[in-house]
């Protein structure tokens, strides 16, 4: 909780568009598999941080979004434009960027940058 404002909201739109939405859209297939990959890396997350502190390397707690990006992008023309559409574009473009992110953040961890936040 540490984290600048902007971080804090990003998180934020991270937890609403891979852990709450779902739950409006249970009936699909996708929700349940955004749902369980969002806490996968949640555990994953957890551990990397116990074991190693709040670093960098907590960017690889979304290593499962590099298969459910790709996956949902072969997903969304199964459904009718409406609601479902919009929150698979949401969590589409969502964890794309935090993927760029997380990237950069284990690059960098990985060149050296090994501190904690």
């Amino acid at each position: 909780m540490r984290q600048p404002p902007v971080v804090l909201a990003w998180v934020g739109l991270l937890v609403l568009a891979n852990g709450i939405a779902p739950l409006f859209f249970w009936q699909t297939l996708e929700a349940k598999v955004v749902l369980v990959t969002l806490m996968t890396g949640g555990v994953l997350m957890e551990l990397l941080t116990w074991r190693l502190g709040f670093t960098r390397l907590l960017g690889l707690g979304h290593v499962l979004w590099l298969a459910l990006v790709p996956w949902l992008v072969t997903r969304v023309g199964l459904h009718e434009a409406g609601p479902v559409v919009f929150w698979l574009a949401a969590v589409l473009v969502l964890d794309s960027l935090s993927l760029v992110l997380d990237v950069r953040d284990v690059v960098r961890y990985a060149g050296g940058e090994r501190e904690e936040y």
